[in-house]
């Protein structure tokens, strides 16, 4: 991609805006502070700073400029972060081909997914039985075209043959999971199905599903999985729901591609579903960072309430807490059905009742055992006490105990002493760890140059540092080196933005973290800071160099105990 577009991207977003459409951020003196999107934490410790345009975090070390940030947070490469940013600045991308040899593995991929989509968006509009089961359905052509809905014709050769038109090789064509094959024989994976694409979180189509138009097995065909797309790590409609969770603070899960997109087009905008019914952590970590409240809308029947307790209980292994939405309905199968015979209004309702899961599942144990015999009691609360056991909070504990003495009519002192009785040390009270405090850049050698690349003038105060050929850490010492070759400078210059490119961000990440602790309020501070820290690093200089003189001296080396012990003179006149 050209730099031309790059640097352009790059000026027209500000990195302050683009962050707090991830997680809220307050004013922290010149800085933004607020919780990192890129790891669950209680107490904020992501720095976004607008002067240097770079986030940084200093509970998971993560962070960079804007492209570094959207790479991070939608779990995408560069090209996708580019695209995404593009779009959003307003910048058109220089065109590229679609295969050749600067192209990455992903990009080739991404491309025949592209390309795929658009040729079963054109096979729609020329297929009555497959525009006639979309309507039949009550999609809209507007709803079509914003989920870029389309056909597989009953053609086992006819993507295949369009792919290579667009000279995508057969073996990449096969790799982006559009292919099957017997023997040495190839054809389409998808033939006689109306698809569904399934885009990444950025936008870009990754994996299509596909459901049998007329009679047939299977009902429901997935692509596989392949380098660009993990069904663990994906959720359909993600890229389009952003906005919306964002404006809500929640998401809704529900089963089905259909009713997603039916649910779209009345107006619920923060709804999104896995690639199958299993909801996985990697899928609620991400939907974790990006809302306050999680709901879970499944299915009526058997198989959608059993998704709902697995569901959940993975949720709470990750101290996130679903609420449950039940439409009220028993003649609505799903979703999508719902939508036939109920308002906006109404759904908007069965919302604000959504129960947490703890409460949702007692009610529904209730409503599974009879109560009337024992046994049937007994299985009722020992699966309550296991969900409990999930729960990390104490407090929440004691209360849930508490609720189900009542529910259960079971005396509380023996529900606590059933629910210890299946507690076992270290299997579910997961104990919150304090973050590790050894951070990289609080180094002696980190903080002193810090202060130097802010106050780069101050080099002159301090002789001791032509005694320092390297620094204990590797980049410490490469900015050590690269502020004497800049020794000419003028007053006031921000020495980072002359820093090699593959070091510049992480330069201003380790001004950032000074900043954050205090180092770089004034001159005179920074003085005193590198004051300290060099009196401890000349401590540790001067041991080493009489361990060298006492090895020197043991191996009778003449020559090298004189070396040492002249630094070390020299390194006292001047410490």
């Amino acid at each position: 991609m050209q730099e031309s577009a790059v640097d352009l991207v790059r000026a027209k977003i500000d990195i302050v805006e683009l962050v707090q459409e991830y997680t809220e951020l307050k004013k922290a003196g010149r800085n933004w502070k607020g919780l990192c999107p890129f790891h669950k934490e209680r107490s904020p410790s992501f720095m976004v700073s607008p002067d240097k345009q770079i986030a940084y975090c200093f509970g998971c070390h993560k962070g960079g400029d804007i492209f570094a940030f959207i790479m991070e947070v939608e779990r995408t490469d560069f090209p996708g972060a580019l695209r995404a940013l593009a779009e959003k600045a307003g910048v058109d991308l220089p065109e590229k081909h679609t295969h050749g040899p600067s192209k990455t593995e992903r990009e080739v991929l991404v491309q025949i997914l592209a390309e795929s989509t658009h040729f079963y968006q054109e096979a729609l509009t020329q297929d009555t039985a497959a525009s006639e089961y979309f309507a039949s359905r009550g999609l809209t052509s507007e709803t079509i075209s914003t989920f870029a809905l389309g056909y597989a014709p009953d053609s086992y050769d006819d993507l295949w043959k369009y792919l290579r038109e667009k000279q995508c090789l057969t073996e990449d064509i096969m790799k982006s999971g559009m292919l099957s094959s017997s023997g040495n024989k190839y054809f389409n994976r998808f033939r006689g199905r109306v698809m569904f694409p399934i885009e990444n979180s950025v936008g870009q189509t990754i994996a299509f599903a596909g459901r049998i138009l007329k009679e047939g097995e299977p009902k429901y065909l997935n692509s596989p999985e392949s380098p660009i797309y993990s069904k663990s790590h994906t959720l359909y409609n993600l890229h389009r729901a952003k906005q919306a969770m964002r404006e809500e603070k929640s998401a809704i899960v529900v089963e089905g591609y259909m009713d997603v997109i039916s649910s779209w087009q009345v107006g619920i905008r923060h709804m999104v579903a896995p690639c199958g019914t299993a909801l996985t952590k990697e899928q609620i970590t991400v939907l974790a960072r990006k809302v306050e409240t999680l709901y879970l809308l499944y299915d009526a029947d058997t198989a959608g309430q059993e998704a709902i307790v697995r569901n959940s209980l993975v949720c709470l292994e990750d101290d996130v807490h679903p609420r449950i939405i039940t439409l009220g309905d028993d003649s609505c199968k799903d979703v999508d059905d719902y939508w036939k015979t109920h308002s906006l209004e109404e759904f908007r309702e069965r919302l604000a009742l959504a129960k947490p899961f703890i409460e949702h599942y007692m009610d529904m144990l209730k409503e599974t055992y009879n109560f009337e015999q024992v046994q049937l009691k007994r299985k009722a609360v020992d699966l309550f006490l296991e969900a409990l056991l999930k729960v990390q909070n104490q407090v929440e504990v004691q209360e849930y105990l508490r609720m189900a003495s009542h529910a259960f009519a079971v005396d509380g002192s023996v529900l606590l002493s059933e629910f210890h009785k299946k507690k076992q040390p270290g299997k579910v009270i997961k104990k919150v760890t304090k973050e590790d405090s050894s951070h990289p850049f609080s180094s002696p050698s980190h903080v002193l140059m810090a202060a130097l690349l802010a106050f780069p003038t101050l080099l002159a105060e301090f002789p001791v540092l032509q005694h320092f050929e390297t620094l204990p850490e590797e980049f410490p010492t490469v900015l050590l080196q690269f502020v004497r070759k800049e020794a000419d400078f003028d007053e006031g210059i921000d020495l980072v933005t002359l820093l090699p490119e593959s070091i510049r961000d992480k330069g201003h990440m380790l001004l950032l973290y000074a900043q954050e602790h205090g180092v770089l309020d004034s001159a005179e501070q920074a003085k005193q800071v590198m004051t300290e820290k060099l009196r401890t690093l000349v401590e540790a200089k001067k041991k080493e160099l009489l361990s060298q003189m006492q090895t020197a001296q043991t191996s009778k080396d003449a020559k090298g105990w004189f070396t040492a012990y002249t630094l070390l003179a020299e390194l006292q006149k001047t410490a």
